[in-house]
C-alpha cells in the first residue's frame, strides 16, 4: 500500500493524533532515536479543492506533533511505495536525521516575506523597467540585512531564498523567543512600496537537508 510520509521526531509519546490527508489513521514506527509519522495513501485527487484539503490536514499532523516535540517534516506530498519502502529511504540516512534532530531541539522556525513593488508608469521603456526591478530588489535585501541585525543573537541561524518577486528570509530560534524576536522586528521602518510579512513558529525545515 502506498504511503504518505508526514515528519520524523523523537520517540515520544503522544497519545492521538487526528487523521491525516483524506482522513487516513496515522501510524508510526521506531528507529533508533527516530519516529516516523505516515498514512496510507492510495493517490491524490486532481482538483485543487481536494488537494488543498489533503495539504491542509498534512500540515495539521506535521503541527500537531511539533506542538509537543522538534521534528523535521518532509515535503508536501512525499509518496512512497509502501511502509517498507519509507523505512528503508529513513534507514539509509538514519544516523544524519538523529544528529538533526539532536542539533534542532527546542528550535523553531521564523519566516520573513519580503515583497518590493517594482512601479512602472504606462510610458516606461524596457530599461526603465530593469531599473525599477533592480531597485526593490535592492529595496528588500536592505529590509532583509536590517531585520537580521535588529534579530542579532536571537536568531541561532539565518538564511535567504531570493525569488524573482519575493525575498524569504528564516531564522531558527530558541522556542519560546518568538515573542521577542517579533518585538524586535516591530522596531523596522518599512517602506510604502515594501510588504513584509512574518509568519511561524514552525518546524525548522529549512535548516536540514531532507
Amino acid at each position: 500500500m502506498p504511503v504518505l510520509a508526514y515528519c520524523l521526531a523523537p520517540p515520544l509519546k503522544i497519545i492521538t493524533i487526528a487523521p491525516g490527508a483524506d482522513s487516513a489513521r496515522i501510524q508510526t514506527f521506531d528507529l533508533p532515536g527516530l519516529r516516523c509519522y505516515f498514512s496510507e495513501h492510495q493517490e491524490f485527487a486532481t482538483s485543487a479543492e481536494e488537494l488543498q484539503a489533503a495539504a491542509l490536514a498534512y500540515h495539521a499532523v506535521v503541527q500537531e506533533v511539533f506542538a509537543v516535540t522538534t521534528l523535521i517534516p518532509f515535503r508536501f506530498p512525499t509518496l512512497l511505495a509502501s511502509a517498507a519502502e519509507l523505512r528503508r529511504k529513513i534507514e539509509e540516512r538514519a544516523s544524519e536525521y538523529e544528529s538533526a534532530l539532536v542539533r534542532l531541539a527546542g528550535t523553531a522556525q521564523m519566516e520573513i516575506n519580503i515583497q518590493a513593488v517594482a512601479e512602472r508608469g504606462p510610458a516606461a521603456s524596457g530599461t526603465e523597467y530593469l531599473r525599477a526591478r533592480q531597485q526593490a530588489t535592492h529595496r528588500a535585501r536592505q529590509l532583509a540585512t536590517e531585520a537580521r541585525q535588529a534579530v542579532g543573537d536571537l536568531a541561532r541561524n539565518w538564511r535567504e531564498r531570493e525569488f524573482q518577486d519575493r525575498l524569504q528570509c528564516f531564522a531558527l530560534l530558541a522556542r519560546g523567543t518568538e515573542n521577542d524576536f517579533l518585538a524586535r522586528l516591530s522596531a523596522l521602518r518599512v517602506s510604502p512600496r515594501v510588504e513584509c510579512r512574518i509568519v511561524g513558529p514552525w518546524p525548522p525545515a529549512e535548516f536540514v537537508d531532507m
